[in-house]
């Protein structure tokens, strides 16, 4: 069956008309996937020292590239006029939250900590990454990557080695949505 579009009774407003022939089975989940970004959690307390994730940002170039109008941008300007004010979250419960005024279900979001040598951020140059997508649909997650005690610049290569790798694993939590497999 088709959609088709019709001009209601209300002048300007326009709806669509969808027929579905109903047998019993389970009508798929037609949600589009939608991903975005989120800034790495990376502790306040240390954002002085500066962030050593520019290696990142390949990623997330990568998949912008690949996914087209399934990529949502980050609009921290959205969040804040939404009165949002958790950006840098490596937890899913602010997820649907930070969706509901993005339009995204699926969620990117990177992790940054000091790693085994020293105690004070500023102190060490080796950290723990940690990566991981989350549906908001599925309410599931997979961890993209973890480096334990890795540079900045060891964290960039490796990443930059398993990309498309994580790309894929992003692509397979949003394809869940769908209920594509």
């Amino acid at each position: 069956m088709r959609a088709a579009c019709h001009e209601s009774e209300y002048p300007g407003f326009v709806f669509d008309l969808v027929l579905v022939a109903f047998s019993g089975a389970s009508v798929e989940n037609t949600v589009s996937p939608k991903v975005v970004f989120l800034p790495p959690a990376w502790p306040v307390a240390h954002q002085k020292a500066g962030c050593p994730i520019a290696g990142f940002q390949g990623l997330e170039k990568f998949a912008k590239e690949q996914l087209g109008d399934a990529y949502v941008s980050f609009d921290l300007l959205r969040l804040h006029n939404a009165g949002i004010g958790t950006y840098y979250i490596y937890d899913r419960k602010h997820c649907k939250l930070i969706g509901s005024v993005l339009g995204a279900n699926t969620f990117v979001m990177i992790q940054v900590r000091p790693g085994s040598q020293g105690d004070r951020f500023c102190d060490t140059e080796l950290y723990n990454f940690e990566g991981k997508v989350y549906s908001a649909i599925a309410d599931e997650k997979k961890i993209l990557f973890h480096f334990k005690d890795f540079t900045s610049v060891q964290a960039e290569s490796e990443l930059s080695r398993i990309r498309k790798q994580c790309f894929l694993t992003i692509l397979a939590a949003a394809r869940k949505i769908t209920g594509k497999n």
